[in-house]
This record gives structure tokens, C-alpha cells and sequence, in this order.
């Protein structure tokens, strides 16, 4: 739920979470059915580059390919989709102004940027995403329960109170629930592929704001669900900053195309230097 985009854009740095699958998870302890092995990194190129290698050692999961990535430059994304995945008064004033001044850049150069407030299909799929929070978390808690149960049953369980919670939560669920969940994600996913296939990419903010203060919260994931949810990959641009504070671009491209979103992303922050 956001785990490599999210950090990226509080850090001022380059994330990269590919299409499910298609970094191998081995070793890891993690099977669940959203979870993607993630690069971060000083620039997009590095980015790229660690990413190949780790496919090019060990592949994809099984039953999926390896991530794949081309040298080639030629995508140059005419269209873009702006989705808000969430209720807009969840991301703070600030925050909303530095996305609007980015939007307005690419605008500028020549991007076409279609918003879901003023396009029907892309307004159809943001509202499906906006429980993409809540179901994602009833897969997770489904899913969790194996390898974490022999934990919470140790005398002393070295887990949070919110993993605790959530052992707890997977008992009460029935395969059944499961099943409607697997089934619901389906259909949003199904949604998704129809509309976005009109568009290059989508872009959105990275986070809901900055870093926050502390260390007892990891940051609001609610903008990095959609992706996880749809399987899709992203990258994060480090290309926007509030109360001198790093704040990331988000950019989404289609499963299974990787390689035409990192030359996407590229061509986008070209612009923005620019």
C-alpha cells in the first residue's frame, strides 16, 4: 500500500514499483497478491538500470514474465489522465497549489491533460477506486493470516498492535468474503484497463503531503492503493517541493508496460526542466 512511492516522494527521490509480478519476491515471506518488489534511486536512469539487473538475475514471480525494459526513447505521451483517488480535501491546500502549478507547466508544453471532473469514463473509474483503500485492506488481512498467525501465537509476539489487529480481522473473514473481494478488485481492474487505454499515463500527486513528523506514522497511502490495486506500475518524480520539503510526482502507466512508462516518465521530466 505504497511502500516504495510514498517513501520516494518524502525522501526527494526516484521510486519505481513495477507491474505485479514481474520482479521476483523470493526469500522475501511476502505472497501477497498486491506486493511488488520496488527500486529506489538518485536518478530515473538508476532506477532503470537496478531494475533490470534484478530481473535479469532472478526473474519474475512465478507464473508471471520478467520485468522487460527497452534502451529505446520514442514515447512521447500526448494524453494524460488526472485522477484524484481520493476525496480532494484529504490532500493538503498546499500540496493541491504545487500539483496545479506542475499540471499547468505541462499544459503549457503542449500535454493534453483530460481530469476525471470533466471526462465521464475517468470520473467512472476514480469513484471506483475510492474504496480501493478498504477492499485492499480486506485482501491484505485475508491474505495475512498464514504468515502471521505462528507469530501472534508466540508468547511473545514481537508485532504491532495494528498487525495484531489484523490476524485478528483475517479470523473473522470467510473464504467466501475473499472470493467477493478477489471478485470486486476484478471488475475495478477490468474498468481500468477499458478507460486508461485512451491515455499515455496518469499522473497524480505521490502523497498526500510531506513527510510527516515522527516516527509513529508512515504517511497516508490512500494515493498509492489505486496502483497496487490495479497491478499497474509507477514511477515517482521528485519534481515538486512545499515548505521546502520534497513532494513527488506520481506517474501510472498500463500493466505490463513498463518500459513505455519509465521513457513516460523521462520525456515528463524533461519538460519540467525545461
Amino acid at each position: 500500500m505504497g511502500s516504495i512511492i510514498r517513501p520516494a516522494s518524502y525522501c526527494g527521490v526516484y521510486g519505481f514499483k513495477p507491474s505485479f509480478g514481474s520482479l521476483n519476491r523470493g526469500g522475501s515471506n511476502d505472497q501477497l497478491s498486491q506486493s511488488c518488489l520496488g527500486v529506489f534511486g538518485a536518478s530515473i536512469d538508476d532506477v532503470r538500470a537496478v531494475a533490470a539487473e534484478i530481473a535479469l538475475r532472478v526473474g519474475g514471480d512465478p507464473g508471471h514474465p520478467a520485468l522487460h525494459l527497452t534502451t529505446e526513447s520514442n514515447v512521447r505521451p500526448t494524453t494524460l489522465a488526472v485522477l484524484n483517488f481520493v476525496i480532494p480535501t484529504d490532500v493538503g491546500l498546499a500540496e493541491r497549489e504545487a500539483f496545479a502549478v506542475l499540471c499547468k507547466r505541462l499544459q503549457d508544453c503542449g500535454l493534453r491533460l483530460i481530469y476525471s471532473d470533466s471526462a465521464p469514463d475517468l470520473k467512472q473509474l476514480d469513484q471506483s477506486l475510492l474504496n480501493a483503500f478498504t477492499e485492499t485492506r480486506r485482501i491484505v488481512t485475508w491474505e495475512s493470516i498464514w504468515p502471521l498467525r505462528e507469530y501472534a501465537q508466540s508468547p511473545n509476539p514481537r508485532l504491532s498492535a495494528d498487525t495484531l489487529a489484523r490476524v485478528e480481522g483475517g479470523r473473522c473473514m470467510t473464504p467466501t468474503d475473499y472470493l467477493a473481494a478477489l471478485k470486486q478488485r476484478n471488475s475495478v481492474r477490468a474498468i481500468s484497463n477499458e478507460v486508461l487505454g485512451a491515455y499515455d499515463a496518469v499522473i497524480s500527486l505521490a502523497a498526500t503531503g510531506v513527510a510527516p513528523i515522527g516516527i509513529t506514522s508512515t504517511g497516508n497511502p490512500r494515493l498509492n492503493v489505486a496502483a497496487s490495486y490495479l497491478g499497474n506500475p509507477v514511477v515517482s518524480l521528485p519534481v515538486m517541493r512545499v515548505e521546502g520539503l520534497p513532494l513527488g510526482l506520481q506517474v501510472m502507466g498500463h500493466p505490463g508496460s513498463d518500459s513505455a512508462l519509465f521513457n513516460i516518465a523521462s520525456y515528463i521530466e524533461s519538460l519540467l526542466k525545461t
